[in-house]
């Protein structure tokens, strides 16, 4: 495991097994959720939540969203290194030979924002593995992109990809590099190598190239019992039982520590059931729900001038927070009616994970004034946001964006 600093534990990341592709499964939502979901669809976005029964709980006046201060003391990012080194433990525990082992070619299919591929990366640096990154044209013929593999030497030595969605683009000219690895992939199972795959990456290969010969790894979907435990984690603290979070409707429990809720009449939410529902199983997704859902009264969170984020990160002593029923969350939306355009650049950022808008253009011939209007279009409705010069669907709208290209019968990932 990670080190371990002033006494406290680094955050555990939510990764148990490694499974097989086919076994993966989407949580279930509570019965009710299901029912809005239904509503919704039908509806064309409707938003006017079911009212709870009677309830004499008092709702609070005075609370508030968290300041970005805040949210790194309440729902700080996951530890890199402690979520890198889990996943490599998985790695081990799934080829049976111990942190030693470097034997055979392991495969992992993830859906967006599951930080596999900064955890491949930092797995590398760790272990002294070669990182093979992808040349700067993807542009290639066969022969050339044949070429381009050679020199790669994949058969010397142990390599990682950390993800493979990055070797591609939807263009005639953009599939040679691809079609090139897998043809060869089939002959190196034994070569010691990771190698990580967008889901949506993954979906479209295995309709180009079907009949391939690999056997996937995925991570086990998050459900609610793991959410309970990971999102009690995330705040540093001594005390595993310190992060106590409360429904601002109706008191029930989200997250309540060393409260004995049974034995005091109090009542558990199934908040976290449905994030997780709401989430596929996706922890990125997940965590960026938690967020978006976190409340807390002025008095409850120290601020930035009485106290450092190095020192609240160690404060002992439980902490209160509050969270919203999602039902009330405001989410970003596909706008109704989104031209093909629009809706083809979501699926074209979720085939490549992220991309330029050169390579957009390539990828999906549209002229230059057309793709920016429809960039500017998906950022205003925070569909996407722009990093180091590369567009992605953000993790806040990676549900409805999903379910609108789905509705818009686009090929979707298994996730």
């Amino acid at each position: 495991m990670a080190d371990k600093s002033n006494g406290e534990e680094l955050t555990p990341a939510p990764v148990e097994e490694l499974v097989s592709l086919s076994s993966w499964q989407v949580p279930a939502a509570s019965v009710r959720r299901t029912l809005r979901e239904a509503l919704t669809t039908f509806a064309g976005h409707f938003r006017e939540p079911f009212q709870d029964g009677a309830s004499t709980f008092e709702v609070e006046s005075d609370i508030e969203s968290l300041s970005p201060y805040q949210l790194r003391r309440f729902a700080p990012d996951p530890d890199r290194q402690c979520r890198a080194e889990a996943l490599a433990e998985a790695l081990d525990r799934r080829r049976g030979e111990g942190r030693k082992a470097a034997e055979g070619m392991s495969f992992i299919v993830t859906p967006p924002h599951s930080g596999v591929a900064e955890s491949l990366t930092l797995i590398a640096e760790q272990r002294q593995w070669r990182v093979i990154s992808p040349p700067d044209n993807l542009l290639l013929s066969e022969a050339e992109a044949e070429a381009w593999w050679d020199e790669q030497a994949l058969s010397d030595g142990c390599w990682v990809i950390p993800e493979l969605a990055r070797f591609w683009l939807r263009h005639r000219s953009g599939l040679a590099l691809l079609t090139a690895l897998f043809g060869r992939l089939a002959a190196m199972a034994q070569v010691p190598a990771l190698i990580g795959c967008s889901s949506w990456c993954w979906s479209f290969w295995v309709r180009y190239l079907p009949g391939q010969s690999l056997y996937p790894l995925t991570l086990p979907a998050t459900t609610s019992e793991k959410l309970e435990v990971w999102l009690a984690s995330l705040p540093g603290r001594r005390q595993a039982s310190s992060l106590r979070v409360r429904q601002t409707n109706n008191g029930h429990w989200v997250l309540a520590g060393d409260v004995d809720t049974e034995a005091n009449g109090f009542k558990r939410s199934g908040l976290l059931r449905d994030l997780a529902a709401m989430a596929r199983g996706n922890p990125g997704v997940a965590l960026a729900l938690w967020r978006k859902s976190l409340r807390a009264r002025p008095d409850e969170c120290l601020s930035e001038d009485e106290q450092s984020d190095e020192l609240a990160a160690v404060q002992p002593g439980e902490r209160k927070c509050w969270v919203i029923p999602l039902d009330q969350l405001t989410l970003p939306l596909v706008p109704a009616g989104a031209s093909r355009e629009v809706t083809g650049v979501l699926h074209t950022l979720l085939l490549h994970g992220d991309l330029d808008e050169p390579g957009l253009k390539l990828a999906l011939s549209l002229r230059e004034t057309n793709l920016r209007l429809a960039l500017q279009h998906l950022a205003r409705h925070e569909l996407i946001e722009c990093s180091y010069e590369r567009w992605q669907v953000t993790a806040l709208a990676y549900p409805s964006v999903r379910r609108a290209l789905q509705g818009a019968g686009y090929p979707v990932d298994g996730f």
